[in-house]
């Protein structure tokens, strides 16, 4: 177990954030059950409305902090939690690490209209083009607000 400040709250932690345990501003230390996200995550509540990411307290807790903003679980397994299955990276890295484990298509699941690695190249590369989000959805018999989505979800900084 490992104890560590995160948010105003002292964090007390296993390995896999199994046990986690809260102190915090008016408390005595109490254990926190994880819950599933939408995202498919596992989540707690620290208190005063502050919410957390079991993986990201494992890896602050065990690998220490970091200048890349995401924590990747290397197998790709949400539930596993472990802190060797840990590691910093950024959104290129989360493809990477998607492809090894040939799981590149789950990320796209709420992009329906990506059925391949062509179509997410295709919609890449129309995005750059300067197409219109309208273009791009009548090629992809989808709406504009979805291709909006996929844009905001790779985080390209293209105007369109």
């Amino acid at each position: 177990m490992k104890k560590f400040k995160y948010l105003g709250f002292e964090i007390l932690i296993n390995e896999n954030g199994k046990y986690i345990f809260v102190d915090g501003i008016k408390r005595t230390p109490y254990l926190i059950v994880p819950q599933r996200s939408t995202k498919g995550f596992l989540q707690v509540w620290l208190g005063e409305g502050k919410k957390a990411y079991v993986h990201k307290l494992v890896a602050l807790a065990y690998l220490g902090k970091s200048d890349k903003k995401l924590v990747l679980h290397k197998d790709t397994n949400t539930r596993n939690n472990h802190y060797t299955n840990l590691m910093y990276g950024d959104y290129k890295d989360v493809i990477q690490n998607m492809k090894k484990a040939n799981r590149f298509w789950d990320r796209h699941r709420r992009s329906h209209f990506i059925k391949s690695e062509e179509d997410y190249n295709e919609a890449i590369e129309m995005l750059k083009a300067g197409k219109t989000l309208s273009e791009i959805a009548k090629r992809f018999n989808t709406s504009d607000m979805s291709i909006h989505r996929f844009k905001k979800a790779h985080h390209l900084e293209i105007n369109t």
